[in-house]
């Protein structure tokens, strides 16, 4: 399985970009792909298993460490 870190949101994304949450404390995404994308702060993983390059542009909250990560 292959880890990306995700950046830092800037505070500067899209007006109305609202940030995903999980709603139950694990992963936002979870699929059966190869690669994980973890918090820029604390390495949690917020999107399990998805395809290389195929979640860009969202904005995600970690539930453990409340920071906001975008993924490019």
């Amino acid at each position: 399985m292959t880890k990306f870190k995700l950046d830092a949101a800037s505070g500067k994304e899209p007006i109305g970009l609202e940030p995903l949450k999980s709603p139950h404390g694990g992963p936002i995404i979870a699929s059966e792909h190869d690669t994980d994308y973890l918090c820029f702060h604390c390495d949690f993983v917020l999107l399990k298993s998805v395809r290389k390059g195929a979640m860009r542009g969202l904005l995600l909250k970690c539930p453990r460490c409340n920071h906001l990560s975008i993924s490019r």
